[in-house]
């Protein structure tokens, strides 16, 4: 008797540790059986599994069926009654490994923790646009899964969704997705390469911190701001491309990304917040924006870059944004306003180091306490000149006196044996005529210079005779001789206006380019000049 009581007592328990899970089961289209559970609107299923054993905390499922390529249906029937299917549930396909892949119905909007946790799903998995929850560790571990889309609308994603060693790639394409507690993938996996879809307007919170990623980032124009610590201890990364729309980088948001060395700033970037960049690596010339207003504390602290540039736009830096950098070497400054600066940590000799300021705040810059760490600040002329010839054959250009903040530009055109100097263009625009051009430079320029076969004609100059204004809109002035007869030819060798009796000619009416004046004089010289009309 004591022993049946004892088989009793055993039989009980097991039947108490075994218990059902779904509500209906079906057999889809592919041949598969499906079980679903009634949702609480009583028009709409979840996919779940069929049993349960708490003794052993084992999901029957998983160890049998279902296996091959389950085509998961819209709808289901059960007892005269039409079902949606909605969601994919917990454990619903764990441990399935004779899977080959599923496929989700549209009307799937939720797939739920451990959904697929050490299933199969071969290659390429797509999670539908419709989907707007992936629960914690979804696809973990899911053998030969090597790379994922993440769709359109997904607003929820769960810790460690795509953790595990075989994924290698991830579209994400959540258009505006929560903040996350912690990443969905992990640093133990083997994803290469994130991709960020164009409709993307925000990376949330630590989505893709401690990934494994090791192929250039690229942050595409539609996205305007990463969310703190979105790619926090990426720690293989080694290149960061960020678009034109991101307004806004949160705290730590690459931190500790060692092996970062090329970043590039997009051109709408407002703000970098605390420890942004901190022991990334960057090298080369560090440009910041000229959008950039606010640059928080430890933002570019610990990188390796050897030049850095300070947007126009800066107000504020805060505690040791560019400090624990050996290698800085040189720093440009372009706000006219000296911004707030923070107390910065400089190795030896660092205090030395060329601050460049633009022409007229000098002094501001000197006589600002928190800039006083710099023992070396000295104006910077901020724009650049280059001088080109248009064949070195024909000509040579040099700058004889290089603009700076007191001084103009004096630039020369020498031509070639056989050749002549014809003119100066910027832009396509002639701007001067003359061989030695001497203007203010007040903007980055390249100025090209032409030259034309030597054709023997020579201008004649005769007594000195003065044409204003040149380059002219409306009224050339001759000055100095009186003039009979005027006439205008164009570059083609046209004769396109004549004037009689006068010292104005009106060039309102001539297209944009360069015109030769042939001048007959009342004492009979015949003069040459060239003029340039706008």
């Amino acid at each position: 008797m004591k022993y049946y009581r004892l088989y009793a007592l055993l039989a009980l328990l097991l039947m108490a540790s075994t218990a059902s899970a779904y509500d209906f089961e079906t057999v889809c289209s592919t041949g598969q059986t499906l079980y679903y559970n009634i949702n609480p609107d009583s028009i709409s299923v979840t996919v779940t599994f069929p049993e349960y054993d708490s003794a052993c905390n084992n999901y029957y499922y998983g160890y049998n069926m279902p296996t091959g390529i389950p085509i998961i249906p819209e709808t289901v029937s059960y007892q005269n009654n039409a079902y949606t299917v909605t969601a994919i549930g917990a454990h619903a396909f764990y441990h399935c490994n004779g899977l080959n892949t599923v496929i989700l119905p549209q009307t799937v909007t939720s797939i739920g923790n451990y959904a697929f946790y050490l299933a199969t799903l071969n290659g390429h998995f797509v999670v539908p646009d419709q989907v707007t929850f992936i629960g914690a560790m979804a696809f973990a571990h899911v053998h030969n899964l090597n790379e994922v889309t993440i769709g359109a609308y997904v607003d929820s994603i769960g810790p460690g969704a795509f953790s595990g060693q075989d994924l290698r790639i991830v579209h994400y394409n959540a258009i505006n997705c929560k903040d996350l507690v912690n990443s969905i993938l992990d640093i133990q996996g083997n994803v290469e390469t994130i991709t960020i879809g164009e409709n993307v307007t925000r990376i949330p919170a630590l989505i893709f911190s401690c990934s494994t990623v090791n192929n250039t980032l690229v942050i595409p124009n539609s996205v305007t701001c990463i969310a703190h610590e979105a790619f926090l201890d990426c720690q293989h990364i080694p290149s960061v491309i960020i678009g034109d729309g991101v307004t806004e980088i949160g705290a730590y948001a690459f931190a500790l990304s060692y092996n970062l060395t090329n970043l590039t700033l997009g051109q709408s970037l407002k703000s970098v917040d605390d420890c942004a960049f901190l022991d990334c690596r960057i090298s080369g010339h560090l440009v910041l924006p000229d959008s950039l207003e606010y640059i928080g504390e430890y933002a570019f602290s610990g990188g390796e870059y050897d030049t850095l540039t300070v947007g126009s736009s800066v107000n504020f830096i805060d505690i040791g944004a560019f400090d624990l950098n050996r290698l800085l070497r040189q720093i440009f400054v372009k706000p006219t306003e000296p911004p707030y600066l923070g107390y910065q940590y400089l190795f030896d000799q660092q205090d030395q180091i060329p601050v460049e300021v633009p022409c007229g705040s000098l002094n501001a810059y000197l006589s600002d306490p928190n800039w006083a760490i710099f023992h070396n600040i000295i104006a910077d002329f901020p724009y650049h000149l280059t001088v080109e010839s248009s064949d070195l054959q024909m000509g040579s250009v040099s700058i004889l006196e290089e603009p700076n903040c007191a001084q103009e530009a004096v630039i020369k055109a020498t031509p070639e044996q056989g050749f002549e100097f014809d003119r100066w263009e910027a832009d396509g625009v002639t701007v001067s005529l003359e061989e030695t051009y001497t203007f203010r430079l007040e903007q980055d320029l390249t100025l090209i210079a032409y030259f034309k076969v030597d054709d023997g004609i020579k201008e004649e100059y005769g007594p000195l005779v003065k044409i204003y204004p040149n380059p002219a809109r409306e009224i050339v002035t001759i000055e100095s001789i009186e003039a009979a007869e005027v006439q205008v030819y164009n570059a083609l060798g046209q004769l396109v206006k004549t004037v009689r009796g006068t010292n104005e000619i009106d060039v309102s009416t001539l297209p944009s380019g360069q015109y030769s004046l042939r001048i007959y004089t009342t004492d009979g010289l015949i003069l040459s000049r060239k003029i340039i009309v706008k």
